[in-house]
């Protein structure tokens, strides 16, 4: 039996190793590709209130990624009641309030200072991988964190001088996103140690398509004149919609998770920064929404803090991993 699981570990191998080249590249156009959801969502907000805008771009994700839930059905038999809550958790947390908190915060923020204070998220991820996984925090951490958060004030000051800083304070929508995306990032690592992303994407989609219904109805804005039936029914809309669920939902979440899977985490991290490339390509080219200066060295500054953030955290998992394999053969 030993000798078999090996054989079988290192024909895995191999294989990885074949494909690894594909892996960074798989991370980086899935993280181009929301990049560019502004693109779309900023057009869909002068028509629907947030909260029914990302009600109905849960509905068009599910149109696609139902079909994969049920081809793969037969691998939800066994899951266990932790992994359910894990993936509830991240549905609930990151598909259905964080994209609704981001979708607010295009109303009152500089888009390409919302997309860019976004990739402070790794920071998050840590502490609630800290929390809820027990990972451990990396030697330099804590420095990076502070590097990372006075990058954050930065890009959040609208003017910087010596008499002081001018704060958008409704960049607190841009925070709460990304606390919301960071947790669902930890939750669906946890939801997948228990399943395959396979049935976990759909079934992240599904969650949040009745948690965005539950919100809708809770903000009393399920009735005919939020809902804008008539407008929803005009093929620009569809359109609209159609782009944002295909390029900056369902393929995104697929390819970088297929990506994930071939490449090392400090590698990955490095080539997750397309989405600020993507981001900023639409937000300042399009949209002729500018950094400032002083925002421009402060997003420099947070790109280099996450940048080493993910890389510490990764030495720390693979370290861990390591210990605990070596455990287990003794």
């Amino acid at each position: 039996m030993p000798t078999s699981l090996s054989t079988v570990d290192k024909s895995d191998n191999t294989h990885a190793k074949a494909h690894s080249s594909w892996g960074p590249l798989f991370v980086g156009f899935g993280a181009a590709l929301w990049g560019t959801e502004t693109l779309w969502r900023v057009y869909l907000n002068r028509q629907f209130v947030s909260d029914v805008l990302v009600f109905y771009e849960h509905f068009y994700c599910l149109l696609f990624t139902l079909p994969v839930l049920w081809f793969f059905r037969r691998e939800l038999k066994g899951i266990s009641r932790k992994t359910w809550l894990f993936l509830l958790g991240s549905g609930v947390i990151g598909s259905a309030v964080g994209t609704f908190f981001f979708t607010t915060s295009l109303r009152y923020v500089n888009l390409s200072v919302a997309n860019v204070l976004l990739n402070i998220q790794p920071l998050f991820s840590a502490v609630y991988a800290r929390l809820l996984l027990g990972e451990r925090f990396g030697k330099g951490f804590f420095y990076w964190a502070m590097v990372a958060m006075f990058a954050g004030v930065l890009l959040s000051s609208q003017k910087l001088s010596m008499s002081g800083i001018s704060v958008n304070w409704n960049i607190w929508w841009v925070f709460a996103t990304a606390l919301c995306w960071s947790f669902a990032t930890v939750a669906g690592r946890g939801a997948n140690m228990g399943m395959s992303y396979r049935v976990a994407s759909p079934l992240r989609f599904l969650i949040g398509f009745f948690a965005m219904g539950a919100i809708v109805i809770l903000s009393g804005h399920a009735n005919l004149h939020d809902l804008h039936f008539k407008q929803f029914w005009v093929w620009h809309t569809h359109q609209d919609f159609l782009l944002l669920s295909i390029f900056a939902g369902v393929i995104p979440l697929f390819l970088y998770f297929k990506g994930l899977s071939l490449t090392q985490a400090s590698v990955a991290s490095f080539f997750e920064m397309f989405q600020i490339v993507a981001a900023l390509v639409v937000t300042w080219g399009f949209f002729g929404q500018t950094l400032s200066p002083h925002q421009i060295v402060g997003g420099l500054i947070l790109m280099i803090a996450v940048y080493f953030i993910n890389r510490i955290q990764d030495g720390v998992n693979t370290s861990e991993t390591a210990s605990l394999s070596v455990e287990m053969i003794s």
